[in-house]
């Protein structure tokens, strides 16, 4: 058994599947599963997903605000990206974090 990696990476990891691609479509996964809307839930995977963006308007302020929740999000569920950050550019969506094996950022466009 591997020591020091998560329970989830040693159960989940499909041979020769990245750890990027396989953060990439948890990433996918939590942006496009929408979330419970009951505020006496407790944060956890019954949260688990996003508002739409939709709901959200189309304005740029809206955008801003969807992205604050997604880094929220994905520090909540998505464990192996390390010092993430949401940033808008050129009006898409960026997932910028660290994976476990890099001492490099990695950047996701939404």
């Amino acid at each position: 058994m591997s020591v020091g990696r998560l329970l989830f990476e040693r159960l989940g990891r499909e041979p020769g599947v990245s750890v990027k691609e396989s953060v990439s479509r948890s990433i996918q996964q939590l942006t496009t599963t929408q979330h419970v809307r009951d505020g006496q839930l407790v944060p956890g995977i019954l949260n688990f997903g996003m508002p739409s963006i939709c709901d959200l308007g189309i304005g740029g302020g809206d955008l801003r605000q969807f992205a604050a929740l997604l880094k929220e999000r994905i520090q909540q569920f998505e464990p192996r990206i390390k010092d993430v950050d949401v940033v808008i550019e050129r009006g898409r969506l960026v997932v910028v974090g660290t994976l476990p094996d890099s001492d490099e950022p990695t950047r996701w466009w939404l």
